[in-house]
């Protein structure tokens, strides 16, 4: 039991943190620049460089605190670059950035995770499930605190 917990600590917290981050560390610089392609927007104004670098940064402290650096930092940027994909497939089908995509907006950033973290450090499946199930019930909570605390627009 201890081993699961500490197994979700050490993907579940990076990933979480570097999600979390660029809503308290938003950037300035979007990440396309403000290009668009087929006259959309390629990713969003809220998808920056110093929310990608920050997260980034915030997850590998993360992880390396809990004894896996490496982990920590692909963790962190699978969880962001599967975040800045999600918003990509969002602009494509007409979803303006900022609005809700019920279910693909609370596990993108899981999925991306476990992608680049496997490639670092295997993980078993029951704990690849709860993340699964976990973090996208997490998520919603985490960014109705947000709101509340005046970091985000929206609440969920």
């Amino acid at each position: 039991m201890n081993e699961l917990i500490f197994t979700l600590l050490l993907w579940g917290l990076p990933m979480g943190i570097a999600n979390m981050a660029p809503v308290i560390l938003p950037g300035r610089r979007p990440i396309d620049f403000g290009k668009t392609w087929r006259g959309k927007r390629i990713f969003g104004k809220n998808k920056t460089w110093g929310g990608f670098i920050g997260g980034t940064v915030l997850g590998t402290i993360t992880g390396f605190f809990l004894g896996n650096v490496y982990l920590g930092l692909a963790v962190s940027a699978g969880a962001l670059l599967g975040d800045i994909f999600e918003s990509f497939i969002k602009r494509r089908v007409g979803i303006p950035s900022g609005q809700q995509w019920l279910v693909f907006d609370q596990i993108d950033f899981v999925i991306g995770a476990l992608i680049l973290g496997s490639f670092v450090q295997p993980i078993a499946i029951k704990p690849m499930i709860i993340l699964l199930i976990g973090m996208p019930i997490l998520h919603p909570v985490a960014n109705y605190l947000g709101y509340l605390l005046k970091l985000k627009k929206n609440k969920f």
